[in-house]
C-alpha cells in the first residue's frame, strides 16, 4: 500500500520527498499543474486506478483548495484522507475568520478594503446570504462554486496536521470527527545548507528584513512607518498579491527600502538574508514559519506580533522571540548574545530536528 500525495504546483514537493523517504511505505506524488476540469478529472481517474493497482494507505492533501476539494468529493474513498494545512486554507470564512481581522488599519489604507479578496463568497458575512448566492451560482453555472466544494470536502478529512499543533483547535471546532496527526514540513537539517551549519552570527549585517512576501497579511505599512528612515530594510515581495505590492511600493518608495522583486535561488536568497541581523514579521496569524526558522538559526533577532499564534509557540520552545512594536523600541536591531542564539538553535532542534520530525511521520507508515 502507498501514501499518495496531492499537490498543486511543485512547492514543497522535494521537501516532502525528503521527509518521507525513510518510511518503508512507498510514497507517490500527483502534481496538478492547473485548476482546469480536465486536470481534475484526470487526477480522479489516476487516484482510483492507483487504489485498484497498489492500494492507498493515506491520501495526503497538501493545502486544500477548490480543485483538490472537487477531487476529494468525487473519488472512491475507502482509505484515510489526510489534510496538511498550510495556513490560509484554515484562516478563512470556512473557519469563522475574516481577512480583515488579520490586517492593520494602515494596511487597509494602503490597498483599500475592496481589493482584499476578489471572491464575493469570502466577503459575505451573513450565512443565509451566502447560501442564497451559492444556490444561485449552482443554478446559473450548473456546477458548485469552489466554496461549496471545500465546505463539503472538509468533512471527508479523517486526519489533519497543522503547521503549528495549536491550530488543530481551529479545525476541530468545525470538524468534530477529525483526528490530529502531527507533521511539519522540513527539518532544520533540510533548510540549513551544510555550509551554514553553526553559522557565525557576527557575519550578519545590520539591515532589517521585513515580511516574507507581498501578501497583505504582512502589514508592512506599520513596520515601515515605525522604522522610518533610520534603518536599511529588505522587503521580499517576489510573490503574493500584485495589487498590494504595487500599492505598497507606490506609498513607500523609500531609498532605504530594498524590495526583492525577482525570484532568487535558495542559496542566493540565504546569502541575501545574511545582510540582515533582524527580522520583523508583523503578521497576526501563522505564516512563513520556514523563513522564521532560518532567521532564528542564523542568529537574527526576530520580532513577531503577539497576536500571532507562533509567538507563544516559540516561547514555549524556549526560543527568544520579541514583540513588535513594543520590544522594538527597546532592542531595535541590536545583535543577540551567543547564549540567546544557542538557546534558539536548541529550541528549533527540539521540534524541527530530524529525529523529532521522523517520530511524527512514523504515523504515516
Amino acid at each position: 500500500m502507498i501514501n499518495l500525495h496531492l499537490f498543486h504546483g511543485r512547492s514543497f514537493v522535494e521537501i516532502v520527498k525528503k521527509d518521507f523517504e525513510f518510511l518503508d511505505t512507498e510514497n507517490l506524488f500527483i502534481i496538478l499543474e492547473d485548476h482546469g476540469i480536465q486536470s481534475v478529472n484526470e487526477t480522479i481517474q489516476k487516484i482510483n486506478d492507483l487504489q485498484k493497482e497498489k492500494g492507498i494507505r493515506n491520501l495526503i492533501i497538501h493545502n486544500l483548495d477548490g480543485s483538490k476539494a472537487k477531487i476529494v468529493n468525487r473519488i472512491d474513498i475507502n482509505y484515510n484522507v489526510h489534510w496538511c494545512t498550510w495556513g490560509y486554507d484554515i484562516y478563512n470564512t470556512h473557519f469563522g475568520f475574516r481577512i480583515r481581522q488579520f490586517l492593520s488599519d494602515k494596511t487597509l489604507q494602503v490597498i483599500g478594503i475592496k481589493k482584499m479578496n476578489p471572491n464575493i463568497m469570502y466577503k459575505v458575512r451573513n450565512p443565509l446570504a451566502r447560501k442564497i448566492l451559492l444556490r444561485a451560482y449552482r443554478v446559473l453555472r450548473r456546477e458548485n462554486h469552489f466554496y461549496t466544494e471545500i465546505e463539503s470536502a472538509l468533512f471527508k478529512m479523517n486526519t489533519v496536521s497543522c503547521v503549528l499543533p495549536e491550530e488543530f483547535e481551529i479545525v476541530a471546532k468545525k470538524i468534530k470527527s477529525v483526528k490530529f496527526r502531527p507533521y511539519s514540513y522540513g527539518t532544520i537539517e533540510s533548510i540549513i545548507p551544510e555550509k551554514l551549519v553553526g553559522f557565525d552570527s557576527r557575519k550578519l549585517g545590520t539591515k532589517i528584513l521585513i515580511g516574507n512576501s507581498s501578501s497583505v497579511s504582512n502589514n508592512h505599512a506599520d513596520v515601515f512607518e515605525k522604522l522610518g528612515s533610520k534603518y536599511q530594510m529588505i522587503a521580499p515581495v517576489s510573490y503574493g498579491d500584485t495589487n498590494y505590492k504595487e500599492a505598497l511600493m507606490e506609498k513607500y518608495p523609500g531609498k532605504n527600502i530594498e524590495y526583492l522583486l525577482d525570484f532568487m535561488e535558495y542559496d542566493a536568497y540565504l546569502k541575501k538574508l545574511t545582510e540582515a541581523n533582524t527580522f520583523i514579521m508583523n503578521v497576526y496569524r501563522q505564516q512563513g514559519m520556514a523563513n522564521l526558522n532560518v532567521a532564528l538559526y542564523l542568529g537574527m533577532r526576530v520580532y513577531l506580533s503577539p497576536k500571532n499564534i507562533a509567538f507563544t509557540f516559540y516561547k514555549e520552545l524556549g526560543i527568544h522571540i520579541f514583540s513588535f512594536p513594543d520590544d522594538f523600541s527597546k532592542y531595535e536591531n541590536s545583535p543577540l548574545s551567543d547564549e540567546q542564539i544557542q538557546d534558539n538553535r536548541a529550541g528549533l532542534e527540539k521540534y524541527y530536528g530530524r529525529e523529532a520530525s521522523q517520530k511524527r511521520i512514523l504515523a504515516f507508515q
